[in-house]
């Protein structure tokens, strides 16, 4: 993936130094760092919660607090164009990282690349791929290992989407997304790998100035690789099969607050979204109890407030919330388990250049 990367990099700047001579072209780069309070780092349940804080199983837990304080840094070189025909294209760089004070086996970072065309102010079409290194869940027993103990539970992925977006008048908008994603987890837990597809759609409204409507319904299928890893391995009584279907219902509004301590006026942000996730796994909830008939609902709230001054800053604060409620066949062992809820709040600065 490393050499996919510096391919879609040699290509951006090759691009543009071909073309830049006869060529207009911009910067339009973006900085932002955050700060914010986790109240669940690894969106433990209450019960794992509760294992935790009274050093149950120690083996398990290898984090330092159940809460952290995360500092993110996002990086976006993005250069502006007019190479195809004339029209406006932007060529993106993109680097986060996110570094959690306490317990840093949850660091995260990804880089990534996004071409976006222009070919009038009505229709536009993306390209965007990302990479993670390295995502860490938790740890657990493996089934696929020998000695019986704790294991982590980590995987790398890949993120391609491309979409489009459709203006027939200025006051609404439409979209559409696709995106498919490769997850591959370490070696004692393979069945988790899988290809997800997604595919969304957006309508988005502007009913009055500064006023913004948007609403997605998103459709995801999630194939695992259980039956491929399991399938030349006899005598086992437990297999986990992760497969899934789900259905993301999203809503958001966008309003300005009118303000006279203030040069310009606030923007105050809310979303919703509403996921409801069916596991697909074929076997009885005796030999695969984590997957077989469960039923997962995720809500996820967003709330923020964000001012814009000196025209190319950005000062945000930011409250989110999401819990997810777990039903399944084989009962409170499982729903106890895998349910969850967690808070972020804090703050970001964000700066254009």
């Amino acid at each position: 993936m490393k050499n996919i990367i510096l391919f879609l990099i040699i290509f951006i700047f090759i691009s543009t130094y071909s073309f830049g001579f006869d060529n207009e072209f911009s910067f339009n780069n973006k900085i932002e760092i955050s700060s914010y309070y986790n109240s669940n780092i690894l969106k433990l349940s209450e019960e794992n919660i509760d294992e935790f804080k009274n050093n149950e199983k120690p083996d398990k837990y290898h984090i330092k607090s159940v809460d952290d304080i995360v500092t993110s840094f996002r990086c976006e070189l993005a250069l502006k164009h007019y190479i195809v025909a004339g029209h406006t294209q932007v060529d993106k760089i993109i680097f986060k990282y996110n570094k959690c004070w306490k317990n840093d086996l949850k660091d995260v970072k990804f880089v990534g690349a996004e071409v976006i065309q222009y070919f009038s102010k009505y229709f536009d079409i993306s390209a965007k791929y990302f990479y993670f290194p390295y995502i860490y869940i938790n740890h657990y027993y493996s089934l696929l290992d020998n000695e019986d103990m704790y294991r982590k539970f980590s995987y790398s992925k890949n993120v391609y989407r491309s979409g489009m977006n459709l203006k027939f008048v200025d006051l609404i908008h439409f979209g559409y997304q696709f995106e498919y994603s490769q997850n591959y987890y370490n070696k004692y837990f393979g069945e988790y790998d899988s290809d997800d597809f997604k595919h969304s759609f957006s309508v988005t409204f502007f009913p009055y100035e500064n006023i913004r409507m948007k609403f997605r319904y998103s459709y995801k299928q999630s194939l695992a690789e259980a039956e491929k890893v399991f399938g030349d391995i006899t005598g086992l009584y437990e297999i986990r099969d992760a497969s899934y279907e789900s259905n993301i219902y999203y809503g958001s509004i966008t309003i300005p607050i009118r303000s006279f301590d203030f040069a310009k006026d606030l923007r105050l942000f809310t979303s919703l979204e509403f996921e409801n996730r069916f596991f697909q796994s074929q076997f009885s909830q005796n030999v695969d109890p984590y997957h077989s008939g469960r039923k997962d609902k995720i809500f996820r709230f967003e709330g923020s407030l964000i001012y814009p001054f000196f025209y190319i800053f950005n000062l945000k604060g930011f409250y989110n919330y999401e819990t997810r409620n777990v039903s399944a066949p084989a009962g409170s062992d499982v729903e106890d388990e895998k349910e969850y809820s967690l808070k972020k709040v804090g703050c970001s600065l964000s700066v254009k250049f």
